[in-house]
């Protein structure tokens, strides 16, 4: 009995004992462990750096310096001309005016000017990175800031100060040259405002600008007289015309005038009416009555008083005393519509105002003729004078340009020294870094883990044989 007993014992207890870990999981596990580590340390490490370095962005720009040669001819009037060849500055083999450049680019008096423009010290502005590309005329420069736009700035800042010292160079070397003709130039120029002052007088003084002016005051007058022809020649026809339609009316274009105001006015014309209303009244009691019945006697009193109302209305009218016959002359027609009177009335009217206005024209053609006629013949008087003192200041332009144009061919040589600088493209804003660089440090680190980590698996698979 004793013994199964034991036996169950011994059985039951393998099932209560942990198992340990064989050699090659724990290898494996120890090597998982030490890819891990090591990855996450370079990882780590390389976002440790994007984060703490401080972050510099570059603004690169390109410029230009010509390469052909300049040739300059100038026409002088009455003198000839003049002409200079400044060769390339590129024709020499053995000089580079790029090289100028590059050192006038890292060179203190640049480097500082750029530094006052931006306010801060020049140590802490730094120098630019000059490149010069080869087989061109191409130079490429790059600065460095602490954030985009003052990498721009920067860059901005030290271009406009190599502008300004090749500007000033420029200068010093011109005034190198100008420095002989300085005192032949002021004593043309000297002459050339004398003759030009003394020109500006006569024409203040005598109103004659150009000889052109006499021509064209000439080509006023002829115009202005066949103007007058033609007006006179309109006018004629409307005075037949006038004439003629005083003779069918029998009155005159005053009178016709006079007409149409009583025919305006309407407390005239309502007189008119009730006069005629009144006299039809009495035509007709006078057919049927004697003169002496009271109706007859009635009537009449009232034409009376109609006639005397319309009579002291139409001298109201026209500002003077009418009389019976003048009104029988200026009687225009009915009220309710036009007559063939009142359409001559009316042309009669409209022809006297058109000859009036001719009238006043031609009078006016007339006197502008004459004005400018006298004015031709002072202008005429005064043409040789004008002639001898433009001659004058001809002479003096030519001698001041002739010694303008020397000074300026010879100032055109100071480019063969300093060429043009072209703005190829403006200083670039930077968006991203330019150090520390986000892709070279993060494609540093995964060329790191890989390698780390390839070299773990090669140890890895080593052991794995080995056990």
């Amino acid at each position: 009995m004793v013994s199964p007993k034991s036996t169950d014992v011994s059985v039951a207890s393998p099932s209560l004992t942990t198992p340990s870990p064989s050699p090659k999981n724990r290898t494996d596990l120890f090597f998982l462990m030490v890819g891990v580590v090591v990855n996450v340390m370079i990882w780590a490490i390389a976002l440790g750096y994007l984060k703490l370095a401080k972050p510099t962005y570059t603004s690169g720009w390109a410029i230009a310096l010509p390469g052909g040669g300049l040739t300059s001819n100038v026409d002088l009037p009455q003198i000839g001309s003049a002409d200079t060849r400044v060769s390339s500055p590129f024709s020499n083999v053995n000089r580079d005016p790029r090289e100028n450049y590059k050192f006038l680019a890292t060179s203190r008096p640049v480097l500082k000017a750029a530094a006052d423009a931006l306010e801060m010290a020049m140590d802490d502005f730094g120098k630019p990175r000059v490149e010069i590309v080869d087989n061109t005329t191409l130079m490429e420069l790059s600065m460095q800031g602490g954030d985009p736009d003052d990498a721009q700035q920067r860059a901005y800042a030290l271009h406009d100060a190599l502008i300004a010292r090749v500007t000033h160079l420029r200068e010093e070397e011109a005034a190198q040259q100008d420095a002989g003709s300085r005192a032949i130039l002021e004593e043309s120029r000297e002459k050339l405002e004398l003759a030009q002052q003394r020109l500006s007088e006569f024409k203040a003084r005598t109103g004659l600008i150009s000889n052109e002016q006499i021509i064209q005051l000439s080509n006023s007058i002829e115009r202005l007289r066949e103007r007058a022809i033609a007006v006179t020649s309109e006018q004629s026809n409307a005075q037949s015309r006038l004439q003629e339609l005083s003779g069918t009316l029998q009155i005159s274009a005053d009178e016709a005038a006079q007409a149409f105001n009583l025919r305006a006015d309407q407390l005239f014309q309502r007189s008119v009416q009730e006069y005629s209303i009144v006299s039809t009244s009495l035509e007709s009691l006078n057919a049927q009555f004697g003169p002496n019945h009271p109706s007859v006697v009635r009537a009449r009193g009232e034409q009376e008083a109609a006639y005397e109302a319309m009579i002291e209305r139409g001298a109201a009218v026209l500002g003077q005393p009418i009389d019976p016959s003048t009104l029988s002359r200026l009687n225009v027609g009915s009220t309710q519509e036009k007559s063939s009177r009142e359409l001559l009335f009316a042309e009669t009217v409209t022809v006297h105002i058109q000859n009036q206005g001719l009238t006043a024209q031609s009078q006016a053609l007339d006197q502008q003729t004459a004005t400018l006629e006298e004015k031709l013949r002072t202008l005429a008087q005064y043409s040789l004078t004008l002639e001898s003192l433009q001659r004058d200041v001809t002479i003096a332009e030519a001698v001041f340009s002739s010694t303008i144009a020397r000074l300026d061919l010879g100032r055109s040589d100071v480019f063969g020294s300093y060429p043009h600088i072209q703005l190829l493209t403006d200083p670039s804003l930077p968006r991203e870094t330019a150090n520390p660089s986000v892709l070279f440090v993060c494609t540093g680190a995964m060329f790191a883990s890989i390698f780390i980590t390839a070299g773990i698996i090669v140890v890895w698979r080593q052991k794995f044989i080995t056990i």
